[in-house]
């Protein structure tokens, strides 16, 4: 699970997709053991896709334009199940193994094929981005964290958390990592964030809830 914030919807010259994550399986670059959740040019907009190498698997139902997101693909036995903003949008089923059995690199963050065509370029920004195992952390619809993720956030088991990253002042900013985390090409910091101002959390029986959040909603002139 993480964050992304997108840049502006796909334009003339846009990538046609960005890697916001992928897991090289056993086999690397294998489109059999590749795990990917990419971002595609839907309907004027952005959607979120879960593949399998060039399989297609899932598709979130959300068209999104600027702003942060969170993103989360829990695995239960064989089941996948994509949530963004705490909703589930899809499910999917496959009995691949994606556990990594070594080599480098294993897991890419914000991972493009190549920058001489555009291939793969993920184009916006990563926050907190946690990888979790041996639990399924999400079954069901959930409220969003509004801090930034620990190692027992949700309740989950520390020991579990194999990756936590993307949450400090520098590009390869770590609180857990299995190995070194090498940034590739030029990516920057950000002191963007996901997350509201705690004092902002004043209404509702616990005070802790916004007064408002307002969503947004993108027609294509003819259809709803």
């Amino acid at each position: 699970e993480g964050w992304m914030y997108l840049d502006d919807a796909p334009g003339t010259g846009a990538p046609s997709y960005g890697r916001f994550f992928q897991l090289d399986g056993p086999t690397l670059n294998s489109a059999d053991t590749n795990l990917q959740i990419t971002v595609q040019p839907q309907a004027g907009a952005k959607a979120i896709y879960v593949q399998q190498g060039s399989n297609q698997l899932m598709s979130g139902l959300t068209y999104l334009r600027t702003g942060w997101v969170h993103v989360a693909l829990t695995r239960q036995s064989n089941t996948l199940r994509m949530y963004i903003n705490g909703i589930q949008e899809a499910i999917a089923s496959t009995a691949q193994d994606f556990n990594p059995n070594g080599g480098s690199p294993r897991v890419r963050l914000g991972y493009c094929d190549s920058t001489s065509n555009n291939n793969g370029v993920f184009e916006g920004k990563i926050s907190n981005f946690r990888i979790t195992t041996n639990e399924a952390v999400y079954t069901s619809a959930f409220k969003v964290p509004t801090e930034p993720l620990t190692t027992t956030s949700q309740g989950v088991t520390a020991s579990n958390v194999k990756l936590l990253c993307c949450n400090g002042s520098s590009t390869t900013s770590s609180t857990v990592t299995p190995g070194t985390i090498t940034a590739a090409g030029s990516p920057a910091t950000s002191t963007d964030s996901p997350f509201d101002e705690p004092a902002g959390f004043v209404f509702g029986d616990a005070e802790d809830q916004n007064v408002i959040k307002c969503g947004s909603y993108v027609g294509n002139g003819s259809t709803t």
